[in-house]
């Protein structure tokens, strides 16, 4: 089976390839890259030439994607052009992944929604997975970076530290986006969570037990914390267990996964 892979060189597309050595691999990059065993298309979602070459195949994993700067022109009109490449090819499989945050009311969230509906009305059969806090090695955003703070001994927490979140490590992500590929699932959108909803303030525990350290909480005010990203005091938890039945697989708990990448 021949694959298109988009967003390879990111912090989930570089843990994707390694599960795709067996597929006859295309990537679309921006530059130069020496990923192994694929065939490199440089270019991006904007150039329409590059993209029908690099399409001709039978599934495509859509990673790419921007959360600040021209969201829409990134995550919606770069996955339009991708889609309609894919339909000119008569691509049998398309694979988005999107973000949790497509339900929520943010430019980013908004992005990558009417790009989801954009996939769902093209008439290509699609799994649509939307992940939420994804972590894992090599990681610098979200929790990696929440870990790197701690080591220096200050531990933010946004608001009182009661909003959920179900983190999802990265290899468990991956596991289940190489499981689609070859599935005869189609037309469904999945929402991807960690084993274990946890609250903000017992993330910050378990990476401090984990590092044998202590750490000022550093309490962000809600106005503040408003003002730099309003959705860190959402709670970001599902309890739908879609993908477990369909792909039989189950997420690891935060606190294996956080084992496997603080030694």
């Amino acid at each position: 089976m021949k694959i298109l892979v988009t967003g390879a060189t990111g912090f989930v597309g570089k843990n994707l390839m390694k599960r795709l050595e067996r597929y006859d691999a295309n990537i679309l990059s921006r530059k130069e890259t020496s990923i192994n065993k694929a065939n490199i298309f440089i270019g991006d979602l904007f150039d329409k030439k590059i993209l029908l070459e690099a399409s001709k195949v039978d599934a495509v994993i859509h990673l790419a994607g921007i959360t600040k700067g021209d969201v829409f022109k990134a995550n919606y009109e770069g996955t339009k052009n991708l889609v309609d490449a894919c339909i000119e090819n008569k691509v049998k499989k398309f694979i988005f992944v999107s973000s949790f945050n497509a339900v929520l009311n943010t430019d980013y969230g908004k992005s990558k929604l009417k790009a989801e509906e954009y996939v769902k009305n093209s008439g290509l059969a699609y799994i649509i997975f939307r992940p939420t806090v994804i972590y894992g090695r090599d990681n610098k955003k979200d929790i990696g970076k929440l870990i790197r703070l701690i080591k220096l001994g200050f531990a933010p927490v946004p608001g009182d530290g009661k909003s959920k979140l179900q983190p999802i490590f990265v290899e468990d992500l991956t596991a289940i986006i190489t499981k689609s590929i070859e599935s005869k699932i189609k037309n469904k959108v999945y929402f991807v969570m960690g084993g274990d909803a946890l609250t903000f303030n017992e993330i910050v525990e378990i990476i401090l037990k984990r590092l044998n350290k202590k750490a000022v909480r550093i309490k962000i005010p809600r106005l503040l914390v408003n003002l730099i990203d309003k959705t860190l005091l959402v709670d970001k938890v599902c309890s739908d267990n879609e993908v477990e039945k369909d792909f039989k697989f189950r997420a690891r708990k935060f606190e294996d996964g956080i084992r496997e990448i603080i030694p």
